[in-house]
């Protein structure tokens, strides 16, 4: 059985606080191991730089791959919403998937498809447009064409090459 949308919402808030809340941890104690190597070995000084990068690498690592974990149970919860005809929480469990969210954890444009198909099955076409014209232009197979395909299907068209062109019917 499916989660309300208000617990699954806040269960995937508290998973995103928890990356943060991991990421500060981590940037204290990567903080404090390199201001403690660098001073009692002062011949490691001129690495600081290193251990400044590296130290980078281990504190936002974690956090995109948490993230990234959180936005893939969002994805597939919107899914699970979609198949069980909830529009209305498929649409706000996946409403957040746009701007530098949708690039980096939703590249493909999968969890962008499952809301607009969520929007178009509450009769907002309108809504839904853009979203399916989003995903045609910079989503990857198999979200692209099925974007495609459901412009096509709206009777919108899709942007080839700079032009437009007129959607068969």
């Amino acid at each position: 059985d499916l989660p309300s949308v208000e617990t699954a919402g806040r269960e995937l808030m508290v998973r995103e606080a928890r990356s943060f809340a991991w990421m500060l941890v981590r940037l204290v104690c990567v903080a404090f191991l390199i201001t403690m190597l660098t001073r009692s070995a002062p011949g490691l000084k001129p690495f600081r730089v290193l251990f400044d990068a590296v130290g980078g690498v281990l504190i936002l690592a974690p956090l995109f791959t948490g993230l990234g974990r959180t936005f893939a149970w969002r994805i597939a919860l919107g899914k699970a919403y979609l198949g069980a005809d909830r529009f209305v929480d498929a649409d706000r469990i996946l409403g957040v998937l746009s701007g530098l969210r949708a690039k980096l954890f939703d590249a493909n444009g999968e969890g962008r498809y499952y809301r607009a198909v969520a929007l178009r099955s509450l009769n907002r076409a309108t809504q839904a447009e853009p979203v399916f014209q989003e995903i045609a232009a910079q989503g990857r197979e198999p979200w692209r064409e099925k974007a495609e395909a459901e412009l096509v299907a709206m009777g919108a068209g899709t942007k080839v090459g700079g032009t437009e062109s007129a959607s068969p019917l």
